[in-house]
């Protein structure tokens, strides 16, 4: 092989290459969020603070309940219901909500597990106690 046709097919593989970079970027930057109401930044602050990097279903994030956990699933969905928490989860992930993205982590004998990360250098113990 000569080194013109060398170079253009170096020169096919990069633009390959850009085009899966760019379309890996839009698959997984998070999609802004359109006015999140307090409760549901609550619940994220919360559930992150709680759970931190490990992942959880809805069901262990009802039962856990801590004081403030509870609180914040009952302000964010009407009541500590499973079901619930996941159909609000399913409708927020993979978008930015105040510092959080909420993830699926897979699934755990047929059942969802969820993920809030922080962005932006959030981390657990950076939050304020909850009210």
């Amino acid at each position: 092989m000569n080194d013109e046709a060398l170079r253009a097919v170096l020169a096919e593989m990069r633009d390959e290459i850009r085009a899966l970079r760019l379309a890996v970027e839009q698959r997984t930057a998070p999609r802004p969020l359109r006015e999140p109401d307090a409760a549901l930044i609550d619940l994220l602050r919360v559930a992150f603070a709680t759970f931190g990097a490990n992942d959880f279903t809805c069901a262990e994030a009802v039962a856990r309940s801590s004081p403030d956990l509870h609180a914040a699933i009952v302000a964010a969905v009407g009541d500590a219901n499973p079901q619930r928490l996941g159909k609000l989860l399913q409708s927020i992930k993979d978008q930015s909500v105040c510092g959080h993205i909420v993830r699926r982590a897979g699934k755990d004998r047929g059942v969802a597990l969820w993920m809030v990360k922080g962005v932006e250098g959030i981390t657990p113990a950076s939050l304020p106690p909850s009210r």
